[in-house]
């Protein structure tokens, strides 16, 4: 999942504060507020909705990044296909370690790295160090859309 950031209104104010109000579902008191926080997030979701909500919020002459939302990602069942408890390798009885995007601080994915076995060949999942059994998580990218 990922979210858009507002870095810059532009000179359509009234457009892009009416695209913020229907794209997030909230009042256009809630939007204009909103818009003239710094950095405002506004939007959420898949690579294709965010894709089309960059479009929309650039036409409109807003200046707008994207990034990772990790709080909307369900990791829940990421370990199921690897584990029976969602900790340890079914395969081995290792444990399982989970590099989340936004989440997992990529000084302990170095550590990881350094003490696995099988090091994670990069990106982000679920690895197991003793025996190399991984899911590799992909979330697409916006700008691919």
């Amino acid at each position: 999942m990922f979210k858009v950031i507002l870095k810059s209104i532009g000179s359509n104010r009234l457009k892009v504060m009416s695209l913020i109000s229907r794209t997030l579902g909230i009042s256009l008191a809630n939007a204009k507020r909103l818009a003239l926080t710094d950095f405002a997030e506004v939007a959420y979701g898949e690579p294709a909705a965010i894709a089309k909500a960059l479009k929309e919020f650039t036409e409109l002459g807003a200046d707008v990044d994207y990034d990772y939302w990790p709080e909307g990602m369900s990791t829940d069942h990421w370990a199921d296909e690897l584990s029976n408890d969602g900790f340890h390798c079914k395969l081995c009885g290792g444990k399982l370690f989970f590099s989340i995007p936004g989440k997992t601080p990529g000084a302990e994915c170095a550590q990881f790295n350094k003490m696995a076995k099988y090091p994670m060949s990069g990106g982000f999942g679920v690895f197991c160090p003793d025996c190399g059994n991984a899911i590799t998580k992909y979330f697409g990218d916006p700008n691919l859309v």
